[in-house]
């Protein structure tokens, strides 16, 4: 099924009209077409998209559009974060030289929660 069918499906775009059994798409189409496009390109999901779509106001004065572009920035900036510990990661270890990752004083504790402030580790 095309990407477009599907869309049409789950009510992200309008079926298309048919003219002599052919579809035929309104410049709208293709306006709803650009924003799943720069939708998908910000992190939102198709649901989170057609969430957006439904509502009356489309702008940022509404209030449903607004509360999902905060929580999606909400979310963005916690993926950029794990991302960034990603790259530090990966940096650390090709510039490490170890022969062991495993055993590198660089990395060691990495990926193993941090205690919390005013916890004592390994005292039970």
């Amino acid at each position: 099924m095309s990407a477009i069918r599907y869309y049409e499906r789950i009510g992200l775009l309008s079926p298309a009209g048919r003219v002599s059994g052919r579809r035929r798409y309104t410049a709208d189409s293709i306006t709803s077409l650009l924003l799943i496009r720069l939708g998908q390109t910000a992190g939102f999901t198709l649901a989170e998209l057609r969430i957006l779509r439904m509502s009356d106001g489309g702008g940022p004065g509404d209030t449903q559009w607004e509360a999902v572009f905060r929580q999606k920035l909400r979310t963005n900036a916690t993926d950029l974060e794990r991302l960034q510990r990603a790259q530090r990661l990966l940096r650390t270890a090709l510039a490490c030289g170890c022969s062991d990752l495993a055993t590198c004083p660089d990395l060691q504790g990495v990926g193993r929660s941090r205690p919390k402030r005013g916890s004592r580790s390994g005292n039970a």
